[in-house]
């Protein structure tokens, strides 16, 4: 399984995947790609989902749709499971109109004092890239080293009163700063 074109840890894990695999789950490189797997996931018998079966590519951008999650987790102090779904099930046009409807203040963790000044800045930068790593194309995401970038940049004061943000917004794939 040595290919020079892959990380070695995507590497180690594929053998890991391989030689333990977890119950009713099934993954095997393609022979045709090795950045490609086919996976098969066996769910409850005579439903839909008994064996649910696809390809998934293994590529820089699959760690980063994680620290998406993640990210969205740490700011608005739960799973963020509910808002992406109800946010990436609609169409692209009716999920942009739900977005601009929610204010980021809205989501954030209602335990904390809102945040101001260069917290508040932060804190849009980080949704604005959680959303970018999250786009439901991965070749649209970032890669965590264009993420780490944007991170250490300086950037200028908001635009926009913190409070008037919209989640509409941020899903600004390029994630600049508004």
């Amino acid at each position: 399984m040595a290919n020079g074109n892959l990380p070695r840890r995507i590497i180690k894990e594929t053998q890991r995947l391989l030689s333990e695999p977890a119950p009713g789950i099934s993954a095997s490189p393609s022979e045709d790609n090795m950045r490609y797997f086919n996976v098969m996931i066996l769910g409850p018998t005579q439903s839909p989902y008994e064996e649910l079966a696809y390809t998934m590519e293994v590529n820089e951008k699959c760690d980063v749709y994680s620290f998406g999650v993640l990210a969205l987790e740490v700011i608005m102090g739960k799973h963020p499971g509910d808002l992406i779904s109800s946010l990436l099930s609609s169409s692209s046009s009716s999920s942009t109109s739900i977005a601009q409807g929610i204010f980021l203040k809205d989501v954030l963790d209602q335990r904390l004092l809102p945040p101001r000044n260069q917290v508040a800045e932060q804190i849009v930068v980080v949704a604005k890239l959680a959303f970018a790593c999250l786009h439901t194309t991965s070749l649209f995401r970032p890669t965590m080293q264009q993420v780490a970038t944007i991170l250490s940049k300086q950037r200028p004061t908001l635009q926009n009163r913190f409070y008037t943000i919209t989640l509409g917004q941020l899903f600004d794939i390029n994630c600049s700063s508004s």
